[in-house]
Formats: C-alpha cells, structure tokens, sequence
C-alpha cells in the first residue's frame, strides 16, 4: 500500500491555524515533493486570492529575516479580520487541529488530524472521531488516549525560515557558562522568581535576565533589583535570544504551558545546544527526549525550598564535565537532524500513516 495524493488544507491567512500547523506542513510538503507523491492545498477560508498574496509575504524568508517577525506580527493583527467562514472537509473547524485527507492506492481514503495544543487533552472529540488518525504535539504520558491518538514533536514555525543559521551555530564558540531568559507569568510568579533567584547564586560566567509579564510588577522589580538580577517586560527578539543561547554552555529554560515541551527546545535541538529543564517533561515525543542523554534534569518541584539550594550545586557540578555538556549538544545535534528537520516530521507523518 502506498500514499498516491494528499489534500492539504490550510487557512488562506489565519493567525492560529497557519502559526501551528506551519512546521508540520513545511515537513509533509518536503516529504512528499522527495517521494514525488501529489498533492494539493485547499484554502479554507475566503477571500482566497487576496489572503495568499498576504501570506506569501508574511512568510517570506526575505521578509523575516529583515523584520524578524515585527512585519509578519502586524499583516497577523491587520489581516486576522478579513477571514470568512470556513470550509474544512470535517465541516467544522478548530484553529488548533489540522485537518488533511490521504487517498491511498487501492482507492481508500484516511483522514488525518494534527492537534498542536500546548495542552495533554485531546482538543477536539468531534476532530477525534471524524479522524482516523490524530496525531497530538503535547501526548501526555498520564493519559489513556484512543489508540488513533499517535505523538508528534512540538514544531516550532519561528525557525523554518532560520535552520540552516541555527545549524551553523552549533560550532558557536561559547562565551557563557550559563544563559536564562524565563517568562515569569502571574501564576504560580513567587516559584519562579525563587528558581531565577537560585540561577543568579551560581558561581561561573552568566548572562540571567526575567521577563516579567502581568500587572503588579513594583514589588517584584524591587526584589530582583536588590538581588541584583536584570529583568525586562519586553521579550527578546530572536536573534539576539539564539546570540546568548549559541554562546553559552547551558541553557536553563522551563517546560512551557501545561507542563509541555516548549517551542523553544526545537531551537536548543537545531542549535545542538546542552539543555536544563526544570524539570522532567510531561509530554513524550514519537522518540522520547531523555534524561541525562537530551537534557539536564534540574528536578525543581513547586514547592521544596531544597531543590531551588541544590540547583546551583547540580549546574556547577555539570560544568565541570566538559565531556558530559558535550555528549549532550551532540546528542541533540543527532536527535534534530534524525527526528526533528522538517523533512523528518513529514517522513515520520507519512510512514505512521501506512503503518497505521
């Protein structure tokens, strides 16, 4: 049995749906072009002509990597409100689930869902029940799923246009021990703040700063002054971000929203970058990311004042093993080019697919 097309359906111009299916569309159509297999891409939204135009600027390669992202986020907000309804071929639409149909040889069709939630829950039952097979970006290793409910990676779309520069920075000549950049959002502010406290009492070359996000920042501010932290309230943009995170030995980040593998592990990946996670992620990727292999496993809890005093003993302890920071970056130099290229998601698409 063999793929003889695929019918791809994407929105036109939609600021969710194009965003987080972008990665695992820019693999299938890699993929597919390397097999030769045919496709097609229906619009599922209106008015088609004008909206493609739109689009084929705002992910212009040339376009982003002169504005990096200032001209894509503004045609988003600008061009959000043209949309119209939507043709999907489930007849309904969810902006966080792709949907596409595969006709196969013998004349059978499958229909297939990518569901990027942030989140371990399968987003969309009626999309569940319509598939018949549902990839999910953030599979819970705690959930029972159905067994058409297949893990995918988290794809990051703000680096398909910048692989090959993030590639070539992998043999960057480090300059810091350490580099933290951490959104400290109002939930759960007082543990983060303790854990980026913890960062800054580690004893080597380090760059640390917090983004604060929320209202009510003065007393916070004050804090991280007398502590003598550097903080901002505005985000870094990318290429600085992936400057201070090529040039640096370890790179503390935090799992993201609901517990996942955030975006950003895909650019410390493509970058072969040596990773401390705050703690072991929830979500399992087709090939699990591990322990010691991927990443540094910081094991930081909510709630034990332990764990944020061992932090800087555990990092500092990492540092002097140059041999153990460079198994990672090279492991996960492998892991991205053998699992996480663009052309190995759609391969990884397609083979589950006829598997299944």
């Amino acid at each position: 049995m063999s793929i003889r097309k695929m019918h791809i359906y994407t929105g036109a111009y939609d600021y969710w749906y194009d965003n987080y299916q972008a990665y695992y569309l820019a693999g299938l159509i890699d993929e597919l072009n390397k097999q030769r297999i045919d496709y097609n891409i229906n619009y599922i939204n209106s008015p088609q002509k004008l909206l493609s135009f739109i689009r084929k600027i705002r992910y212009s390669v040339k376009i982003n990597k002169i504005s990096m992202n200032i001209i894509s986020n503004y045609l988003d907000k600008m061009f959000f409100k043209l949309k119209n309804d939507y043709n999907t071929p489930s007849g309904m639409f969810d902006g966080l689930t792709g949907q596409y149909i595969i006709e196969l040889d013998n004349g059978s069709e499958k229909k297939i869902c990518i569901d990027s939630r942030d989140g371990g829950w399968v987003g969309n039952e009626t999309l569940l029940n319509w598939s018949d097979i549902y990839f999910k970006s953030n599979y819970h290793i705690i959930n029972q799923y159905d067994n058409k409910v297949k893990p995918i990676i988290n794809g990051n779309p703000r680096i398909l246009n910048f692989i090959p520069d993030l590639i070539n920075m992998r043999s960057t000549e480090k300059i810091y021990d350490v580099f933290c950049f951490i959104r400290v959002w109002e939930e759960n502010r007082e543990h983060v703040i303790k854990f980026i406290e913890s960062i800054s009492h580690i004893n080597c070359s380090k760059y640390v700063c917090a983004y604060l996000v929320g209202n009510n920042l003065s007393d916070i501010k004050q804090r991280l002054k007398y502590a003598n932290i550097a903080y901002t309230t505005k985000s870094m943009n990318l290429k600085k971000l992936w400057y201070l995170s090529s040039h640096s030995r370890i790179n503390i980040i935090r799992l993201g929203v609901h517990k996942c593998v955030p975006w950003r592990m895909m650019d410390m990946l493509s970058m072969a970058n040596c990773v401390a996670l705050d703690k072991k992620p929830y979500t399992v990727w087709p090939t699990p990311l591990n322990s010691n292999t991927n990443y540094i496993n910081l094991d930081i809890s909510d709630t034990s004042e332990y764990q944020y005093d061992a932090l800087p003993y555990i990092i500092n302890h990492a540092l002097s093993n140059s041999n153990y920071i460079k198994d990672i970056q090279n492991n996960n130099a492998l892991y991205f080019d053998q699992h996480c290229s663009p052309n190995k998601v759609g391969e990884y698409i397609l083979n589950t697919i006829l598997d299944s």
